[in-house]
């Protein structure tokens, strides 16, 4: 495994971090839309907009190989205990 590879690597682990995060919030949005009766059509658009930047992401990886594709899962694992965590402390 070079260098390159190693930083293509980390590069999708940040971005997993980052990806988990932003879906995460689409998911409260949504969830704090529907809730509150805002309307079922706000709560759909983050539905889309989640679902449409975690296809897009796993796609990208894939193209890049399985290394980088679970780097990215990681990320999103990672994210996904941070918020949970921070939800806990609330």
């Amino acid at each position: 495994m070079s260098g390159m590879d190693v930083l293509q690597i980390l590069a999708f682990l940040v971005g997993g971090l980052g990806i988990g995060a932003v879906y995460l919030w689409l998911l409260k949005a949504g969830t704090e839309a529907l809730v509150s009766g805002r309307g079922w059509l706000r709560a759909s658009v983050f539905a889309v907009t989640r679902l449409a930047i975690i296809a897009a992401a796993l796609w990208l990886a894939v193209q890049y190989g399985a290394l980088p594709m679970l780097a990215l899962f990681v990320g999103f694992l990672v994210a996904r205990q941070l918020w949970i965590a921070r939800i806990r402390e609330a």
